[in-house]
């Protein structure tokens, strides 16, 4: 996921005089996390509602670190295993099949986390990537143009206790448009190992 980084200066006037603060240069994702937060996951951005156009085409993965996928399409689960006070990494695999053409530019995830889990090791809960670009763009999964990939690291707290959450996924036709998204919500199952 490409950051770029934001840096503030914050001036204060008091009766003593002027002060000036600069506060250090920090990072930041491209998508903020309260753009998420709407009636429909992303389409604060990315569009006002759903569209079908995608929605059978959709395409989720999470792959634990023997390969395994943890996403049951069908019934629209993944079940994610942990251990209480351990990390686990993955991998987000997300995009569309061959049948839904190549019109389509845009991908994106987003976990609503329980409490007693966060995301580690520099990832983030959510993530958009571009996809279907000529030369198959740096993020495309194992050079198929339809998916993109991500690493995901979760930190399990001691407390932990499994809660359900949910995994919202979404596929659009341009990056910076009021298109629409195709949206796909999947429940998310934690069992501790």
């Amino acid at each position: 996921m490409k950051m770029k980084k934001v840096s503030s200066v914050l001036i204060a006037i008091s009766f003593t005089g002027l002060y000036i603060f600069m506060l250090t240069a920090t990072t930041a994702s491209a998508l903020p996390g309260s753009s998420v937060y709407k009636q429909q996951p992303c389409a604060g951005c990315h569009g006002e509602g759903a569209v079908k156009d995608y929605e059978d085409h959709i395409v989720v993965m999470l792959l634990d670190d023997k390969g395994n996928n943890l996403v049951n399409m069908e019934k629209g689960e993944v079940v994610i295993p942990y251990k209480k006070g351990k990390k686990g990494k993955f991998t987000m695999v997300i995009g569309t099949d061959d049948k839904a053409g190549n019109d389509h530019k845009l991908v994106g995830w987003f976990f609503k986390l329980p409490s007693g889990v966060q995301t580690t090791e520099g990832s983030v809960p959510y993530c958009y990537q571009q996809i279907n670009y000529p030369g198959g763009g740096e993020f495309a999964y194992k050079g198929n143009q339809n998916l993109t990939s991500e690493n995901i690291a979760f930190a399990f707290h001691r407390y932990f206790s499994g809660e359900e959450s949910e995994l919202w996924v979404a596929v659009g036709k341009r990056t910076h448009s009021k298109a629409g998204l195709s949206l796909k919500t999947l429940k998310v199952k934690w069992f501790e190992e």
